[in-house]
């Protein structure tokens, strides 16, 4: 089977939190994770942070990983780390640069891994239901912590 990573992000637009999850199978285990963040971010920053976690969670060393997710960004930001990490004269992507914090840490998580993107339509009939779930993943845990958040302001 290889190793099979689902990421997903997501963020309330009126109070501007946001979660995010990740599910990974290996040949060996199946690894979930979910975390939320502060208030302003965004839809991207979550879907970042989901692969950043998920890529964290893969065993070391080499390896290919087929990734499934919704984000035509996270593909984007792929494409410019693998084309920015061969030698070339031209200067940092700016969609790498536009998110600084986050995507620090992807050059070193993607070296030598073979990164398969696969484009996945959460409203597809043939969607697959570790995508579903891990979606429904990035929104509980971004409620969690809208409930957290809440239940703070009215304990004073």
């Amino acid at each position: 089977m290889g190793n099979r990573l689902f990421t997903d992000g997501s963020v309330c637009r009126q109070e501007e939190y946001g979660g995010w999850a990740f599910i990974l199978e290996t040949d060996e285990e199946l690894i979930q994770a979910s975390g939320a963040l502060l208030p302003k971010c965004d839809a991207n920053q979550m879907e970042l942070e989901a692969l950043e976690h998920g890529l964290r969670a893969l065993p070391h060393g080499p390896c290919d990983v087929q990734l499934y997710c919704d984000s035509l960004h996270v593909r984007d930001v792929l494409k410019a780390l693998f084309r920015h990490a061969k030698p070339s004269k031209k200067a940092t992507p700016s969609i790498v640069v536009r998110n600084g914090i986050l995507t620090r840490a992807l050059p070193e998580l993607i070296r030598d891994r073979r990164i398969h993107f696969h484009q996945v339509f959460p409203d597809a009939d043939d969607c697959e239901e570790q995508h579903r779930r891990c979606h429904a993943l990035s929104r509980e845990a971004r409620e969690r912590f809208v409930e957290r958040i809440r239940d703070s302001k009215y304990a004073d």
